[in-house]
């Protein structure tokens, strides 16, 4: 099933490949609600991904509408540091 709007992050890393930057697919990952490093479950209207930073190799990645203890659209930021 789905859940509206509950957000997901796709990371594609990056390689240099002959001194030139570039994407890399091999690698890549799908992250949503419901999987490890977020919430175990999944949250209607989440947005999760709506904003994402990368600060010295550490992501923090924004779910503005995310509930926490039953307030819905509380909002949460998760760190992502693998």
């Amino acid at each position: 099933g789905s859940v509206t709007f509950s957000g997901a992050i796709h990371i594609l890393p990056t390689e240099v490949v002959d001194g030139t930057l570039e994407v890399s697919t091999g690698d890549d990952v799908m992250l949503h609600l419901g999987q490890n490093p977020f919430a175990t479950s999944y949250y209607k209207n989440a947005f999760l991904g709506t904003a994402i930073v990368s600060i010295q190799g550490v992501l923090y990645v924004g779910a503005p509408g995310y509930a926490v203890n039953l307030e819905s659209e509380a909002g949460a930021i998760f760190t992502i540091t693998e």
